[in-house]
Parts: structure tokens; sequence; C-alpha cells
């Protein structure tokens, strides 16, 4: 996965890892390098968007650089997870046999 910021070459070291392997060239190369530097073994470095959970960023700062172009994007996708979430509660409810009927 690549950084959320689009003038960002940085790799999520997972997808590094696969591109490594693959043996993708010497740009892919130089960019899992400085991405692996960043991350603690055996976890990613990168941080999802706290908001939508759709995004990953390598920093704050490459996330505040793309706040602008990322925030429609942000909020589209907050709103489709409460849409679905309200959904999922309202299957419960009813599966539970907790129907609107009043007595």
């Amino acid at each position: 996965v690549r950084c959320g910021n689009a003038e960002c070459r940085l790799v999520d070291e997972e997808e590094s890892r696969e591109r490594s392997d693959e043996g993708r060239g010497a740009q892919a190369a130089a960019g899992v390098a400085e991405a692996e530097a960043k991350a603690r073994p055996g976890k990613s470095s990168f941080k999802w968007c706290g908001a939508c959970v759709v995004v990953k960023y390598c920093s704050g700062e490459c996330q505040k650089e793309a706040w602008k172009a990322h925030k429609p994007v942000c909020a589209r996708a907050k709103e489709v997870k409460e849409t679905l979430a309200a959904h999922r509660k309202e299957r419960r409810r009813r599966e539970r046999g907790e129907d609107d009927v009043v007595a």
C-alpha cells in the first residue's frame, strides 16, 4: 500500500516485501528501503486515516499535505461506514425479535 499522499513515494512494508520479491526496479527498491527503515520489525509504520479508515499514510506530515484531496473521499467513506453500522444494528435488533410493535 502506498502512502495516501500522491506526492509521497513511500510504500508500506507489507507491499514492499512483495515488490522487492517481484524485482520491480531501482525506484521501487528505494521506496521499499526507506519505508522499511521507518518501520518497526513485524509492524507497519503506516497509519490509517482515523476518520474513514480507508487510506494509510506514512506520517502525519503526509496526511496533512494530502488532506485537501482526501477530505471529500473521507467524508463520503465516513457516511457509508455510519450507514452500514446503522443497518447492521437494525438487522441484529430484528434477528433478536425486537420488533417495533407496541402493546
